[in-house]
């Protein structure tokens, strides 16, 4: 089994999160249907005041998208997006807290199914923070 620590987005410089990460929804060109619900998404967790802790969820999840690996590492990021996702349940009043486990688990279908709205980078074994930033320092 592997070890893995997953870096929050709250290490990124504003540069690279800007670069990276979109929070909750799909980056452009997705299709009709994900605008439209990721639309109504945005709009509940920005009525909710709980937009800050649900976008850095999503842009959690873009970094670990980028550094890659394999398909358990995917399945690793997805899982614990979802854990983080329904843990801002202990943030929030406990009126909010069905609306928060159905947008968890919508999300997390989301991303299961297709991969996530950006790009997984497969590669045979996902990358550090430092090798990413080289990287693309290099490009």
């Amino acid at each position: 089994m592997k070890t893995r620590v997953l870096p929050s987005a709250k290490v990124l410089t504003v540069e690279e999160r800007a670069d990276i990460c979109n929070g909750i929804g799909p980056r452009a060109g997705a299709g009709l249907f994900s605008k439209l619900f990721c639309g109504l998404l945005r709009i509940f967790i920005r009525v909710s005041g709980l937009a800050a802790l649900f976008d850095l969820c999503g842009d959690d999840h873009d970094l670990w998208y980028v550094l890659g690996g394999d398909e358990d590492d995917r399945d690793f990021a997805d899982v614990v997006f979802f854990g983080n996702c329904r843990a801002i349940k202990r943030k929030a009043p406990w009126p909010l807290h069905p609306l928060i486990n159905a947008y968890s688990m919508a999300a997390y279908d989301a991303v299961q199914a297709g991969g996530g709205f950006g790009p997984f980078s497969y590669r045979d074994v996902s990358l550090s923070l430092e090798e990413l930033r080289t990287l693309r320092k290099a490009s």
